[in-house]
């Protein structure tokens, strides 16, 4: 009963903050810290507590419940909507599997270098699609190599289908610890967390990679707009110019540090010898019999590339910020992000599967069919990022975030570089304990009234939290791919913790480094 006193006791012990303090501004804080101690302690599923602020805000008076309602489908909502759905596409049509298995097949199989592999891979797809998704793709490449790099323990192999993934901290234990040798067991730790953290790394390189810079933009627009600007400066364009070197450092220092930790001479686990000739021929052979059965590319494969394509094109020409996008073609201000994704959707439940044509119960077999697409669509994170919008809205509508921003303005006598990188550290802890969406939404009104108040754009602050509350590494509670991981390779907490706390540290310093330049000379 340890979760049901504690969702007893958490409102009741923070009465005090009512009773003494009456006042709408308090009265957000109380439900927003219920609503942070029930995400760290998940009482109840996140997705649960996300959706407390249709109870809690108009009960208080704070916000209409129409109001609160109407933050958890918004544009940001509906361009990670179409990301899943466009995701499941590739996953569909195997696309995934096409592009791991040419990856591998060019970097061969040397251990170093599959890693190296693998981390490219996840990392360029979760540029494109949810962090998630890549993570899920990514998997079952990896076991086929794991399981061809050690042969001897065919039982050992793990299938994904077999597999159910939750967040919870209770989660129920789908495999038991396989008893294999230490070496095949460090291998497997290794490149599991090389697949989860690259994930997490290579969504930063665009706006649409990862739900945390959704989160950000979306806070962004509304500042700037909010003050008569047309638009913000932040776009699908400007976001490379930050998101990109970011990503890229980040992907080396990953690496790196994952050949010291995992192969250096020092690490007690043994994968650091080579693999003997004959195991990198299986692995090869594996790789190019899979290839050979997944033969030429089909035609279903070509549509998806082609709209996978047409959309990061559309995103990235819809309002460049170096010549006119194409939005002017349109009423001035009506096409937004969303818009892009949901076309490419909707020709995905048009274009038919196969050439020529099949049929199925009389019916044309489209790529996607909506039976299949509504049965695996993590519908949580929709309800999970707009609580935090909701909760986030109404901390600016009550001053609670400005309150929050004016007290934690001490931080400015620090040398700025400095202070940065100790903003980011604090937030980076943070995304270990809770959800990195929640966490994202929950400061994002604070630090940009904290920023405004110390003198500097909103975007000073703004963009370097955004990006470190993807920085989580070091649990599986603060992410789904680092959950999925989890899971997948039956981690424990000290498997993640270990390599994840030092990563940890290193990934902050690119994150400072584009702070203290790009910011001052781009978006000042």
């Amino acid at each position: 009963f340890q979760k049901q006193w504690i969702a007893l006791l958490t409102p009741l012990f923070l009465l005090p903050i009512l009773l003494i303090w009456p006042s709408q501004m308090m009265s957000c804080g109380y439900v927003m810290l219920i609503m942070i101690i029930f995400w760290c302690t998940q009482v109840v599923p996140l997705t649960i507590t996300a959706l407390l602020p249709i109870v809690l805000l108009p009960l208080f008076g704070i916000t209409k419940t129409g109001e609160v309602a109407s933050q958890y489908i918004k544009n940001t909502n509906t361009v990670i909507l179409g990301g899943l759905i466009v995701a499941q596409a590739i996953e569909t049509t195997g696309l995934h599997k096409r592009i791991a298995v040419h990856v591998i097949l060019f970097v061969g199989p040397n251990i170093r270098w599959l890693m190296l592999g693998f981390q490219l891979t996840t990392a360029l797809i979760s540029m494109c699609i949810v962090n998630t998704a890549a993570v899920a793709m990514m998997l079952p490449i990896l076991t086929a190599v794991t399981s061809e790099l050690h042969p001897k323990e065919p039982e050992n192999k793990i299938e994904m289908k077999n597999m159910e993934i939750k967040v919870d901290n209770d989660t129920d234990k789908v495999f038991s610890k396989n008893k294999i040798s230490k070496e095949a067991r460090a291998t497997e730790i290794a490149l599991t967390l090389s697949v989860v953290n690259a994930a997490n790394i290579g969504g930063l390189s665009t706006l649409t990679g990862t739900s945390p810079n959704l989160i950000l933009k979306h806070f962004v627009d509304d500042w700037f707009i909010s003050r008569g600007f047309h638009e913000s400066p932040l776009n699908f364009t400007s976001w490379l110019l930050y998101g990109v070197p970011i990503s890229a450092m980040n992907i080396v220092i990953l690496w790196v540090w994952f050949q010291l930790f995992y192969m250096g001479p020092r690490m007690m686990l043994g994968i650091d010898k080579s693999n003997t000739e004959d195991q990198d021929n299986r692995i090869m052979k594996s790789m190019r019999n899979e290839k050979e059965k997944m033969g030429s590319i089909s035609f279903c494969e070509k549509i998806v590339i082609s709209l996978f394509t047409i959309l990061i094109v559309s995103w990235f020409l819809r309002s460049p910020g170096f010549m006119p996008g194409w939005e002017i073609f349109f009423r001035h201000g009506y096409v937004g992000t969303a818009t892009p994704p949901i076309l490419i959707v909707f020709l995905l439940f048009i274009i038919p599967m196969h050439y020529p044509v099949r049929l199925r119960d009389g019916n044309i077999i489209t790529i996607l069919d909506w039976r299949s697409v509504q049965k695996n669509m993590p519908w949580g994170v929709v309800f999970l990022m707009g609580g935090g919008f909701a909760i986030g809205e109404a901390s600016v509508k009550t001053g609670l975030s400005t309150y929050l921003g004016t007290k934690l303005i001490i931080l400015g006598q620090l040398p700025e570089t400095l202070m940065i990188y100790l903003i980011c550290f604090v937030i980076g802890m943070l995304t270990e304990f809770a959800s990195n969406v929640a966490v994202c939404t929950m400061l994002m009104p604070i630090v940009a009234a904290m920023a405004t108040e110390m003198g500097y754009s909103p975007l000073y602050l703004m963009l370097p939290v955004g990006v470190t509350s993807s920085l989580a590494f070091m649990l599986p509670v603060s992410n789904p791919p680092n959950a999925l991981g989890f899971e997948f390779a039956q981690l424990s907490i000290k498997d993640m913790v270990y390599s994840g706390s030092v990563l940890k540290v290193l990934t902050i310093i690119p994150v400072t480094l584009m702070t203290q330049t790009v910011t001052y000379r781009y978006f000042d």
